[in-house]
């Protein structure tokens, strides 16, 4: 199925996920922001691909997919040129698909595409830490801290 992308721009969408709240965002994604006519033009410049993980599980690890849905350019031996996950509404998903064109045309220019993207200096000017026991034996999700 990639290799079929590859007659088009390459680009891979990755949904369908196991559990609800990942299928929801892929649902709403398809429901909000597909429809739009912005997003409905630029789309026709890539050749989609959508891959169920469920059906191909070795295709989200194989590409380092972790959230749903998740949209991958990938060049032409599989280099991921551009990508972006979660839910966007559709100016949001058009400024991706724009800045995903700009890297591709870099990318085959033989140019740099893969500038990192800008981060803040900080994402809060000032705050409080709690500490609290973990409230279980099992492995913790979230953030975490060593503690003293």
């Amino acid at each position: 199925m990639v290799r079929r992308a590859r007659r088009g721009q390459g680009g891979l969408g990755q949904g369908s996920g196991a559990s609800s709240h990942e299928r929801h965002w892929c649902k709403v994604l398809e429901k909000e922001t597909f429809p739009d006519a912005a997003v409905a033009a630029l789309s026709k410049k890539f050749h989609w691909v959508l891959v169920n993980r469920d059906r191909a599980p070795e295709v989200p690890p194989r590409y380092g997919v972790r959230a749903y849905p998740t949209l991958l350019l990938l060049g032409d031996k599989d280099e991921q040129v551009h990508r972006f996950s979660g839910f966007r509404k559709p100016a949001e998903f058009v400024a991706g698909l724009e800045d995903a064109l700009r890297r591709h045309r870099l990318y085959k220019a033989g140019e740099a595409w893969d500038e990192p993207e800008s981060r803040p200096d900080a994402i809060a000017d000032a705050g409080t830490v709690e500490t609290f026991p973990a409230p279980s034996e099992e492995v913790p999700s979230g953030v975490g801290f060593p503690g003293d």
